[in-house]
């Protein structure tokens, strides 16, 4: 009787990716308001102009003299102006960033057949 006796193995890879995506978004918003007023002083200016004038009539021996004095008055007034000028400027930065890790995990299934053959002679 003699015994023969033969084994073998099997081996089998499975290989199982995961892969995770990681996804960063930041906004950054910036808002810059920027106020400029422009203000005209008021001027007042007055001008004073005086005119006499003098009239002399003389009658035979009757002399009238009449004296007319006129006074003007110019005023002049400057509006104050201001100008108010209100600028926004509104800056929106989005930034997407995406990091992608992949794992490779392996997975390793050893699976061992024991063959025996017995041989009767």
């Amino acid at each position: 009787i003699s015994a023969n006796q033969s084994a073998s193995s099997l081996l089998h890879h499975n290989t199982t990716t995961t892969t995770t995506t990681t996804t960063t978004t930041t906004t950054t918003t910036t808002t810059t308001t920027t106020t400029t007023t422009t203000t005209t002083t008021t001027t007042t200016t007055a001008t004073t102009t005086t005119t006499t004038t003098t009239t002399t009539t003389t009658t035979n021996t009757t002399t009238t003299t009449t004296t007319t004095t006129t006074t003007t008055t110019t005023i002049t007034t400057t509006t104050t102006t201001t100008t108010t000028t209100i600028t926004t400027t509104t800056t929106t930065t989005v930034t997407t960033e995406d990091k992608g890790q992949a794992t490779d995990r392996f997975i390793m299934k050893i699976n061992t057949y024991l063959y025996i053959s017995t041989t009767l002679l």
